[in-house]
């Protein structure tokens, strides 16, 4: 029997380095539908899965006549999302403001396999994984110095966020759970405030996870809209990984994450 040891996979990003949900050669999408932004961490973005089997380009091929836009990106947390929320709402230079424009009357996609608490708050155990070097990469001394990790914190109840050089010496404990909730909460606040002055309609992507997350109760409390894409035991085979070789979401998985998306998204354009 034959070994494999290989896998191989492209991506495709567009102008902005967002990754691809349609060929770029497809024709436009009218300038007046209502966009749909899918913001989270590399199970979102689709690592190990080429293009057209992304959960982006599944959701565009269901909804054809919105555009979807996927700026997740591997190793992001809640942290990374505000971040690029508030380029939306700012300076713009991470997300088009064509785009946001189109998000008025449109979706911002929240998606999580985790909150990612340590990532959040730049937990030193979370830093010290990019030591001595990052997927292949080992700065130079003086390249290092343009590597940063974003931490959040609460100062005096203020969620700040500053950034922390990525190649330094990270030692000492973690910031308590509660501390690292509470930060996440923070976050998840802030987000669903920008997702508000954008115009558009926030959902959760609820991927992974315990019913007693302290973020999910908070956004249950808060009424915000949760989809519940978790593995369910009905005896269906809905979801896969690319096991052996890496344990992030199959193309059946992003499949079937991407019809249930559409479905809601369906639902809710045709509420009154």
């Amino acid at each position: 029997m034959g070994k494999v040891d290989r896998y191989v996979w492209s991506i495709g990003t567009g102008p902005w380095g967002e990754r691809l949900s349609r060929p770029l050669s497809a024709t436009s999408l009218p300038s007046g539908s209502p966009s749909v932004l899918l913001l989270g961490d590399s199970f979102i973005l689709g690592a190990g899965l080429s293009d057209n089997s992304s959960l982006g380009w599944q959701l565009q091929s269901l909804v054809p006549d919105r555009p979807v836009a996927n700026y997740a990106g591997g190793g992001f947390g809640t942290i990374h999302q505000l971040l690029l929320l508030r380029d939306a709402t700012g300076d713009q230079r991470l997300i088009p403001a064509a785009l946001a424009r189109q998000l008025r009357g449109g979706d911002v996609l929240l998606g999580y396999a985790d909150f990612y608490p340590r990532r959040n708050v730049a937990a030193p155990s979370r830093l010290r994984t990019f030591q001595p070097r990052c997927s292949g990469l080992q700065p130079t001394a003086e390249q290092a110095k343009a590597f940063f990790h974003p931490r959040a914190s609460l100062r005096q109840g203020q969620l700040q966020i500053d950034p922390v050089p990525l190649f330094q010496a990270h030692n000492g404990p973690d910031p308590s759970q509660g501390e690292q909730d509470a930060v996440t909460i923070a976050l998840l606040d802030a987000a669903l405030a920008k997702v508000q002055q954008l115009g558009a309609r926030p959902t959760i992507l609820w991927i992974e996870g315990s019913d007693q997350s302290a973020p999910i109760i908070h956004l249950r409390r808060r009424g915000v809209r949760i989809l519940d894409l978790r593995p369910q035991n009905n005896g269906l085979w809905t979801h896969d990984t690319l096991m052996p070789f890496d344990n992030h979401p199959g193309p059946l998985t992003a499949s079937n994450w991407a019809r249930t998306i559409a479905q809601e998204l369906s639902n809710r354009d045709g509420s009154p």
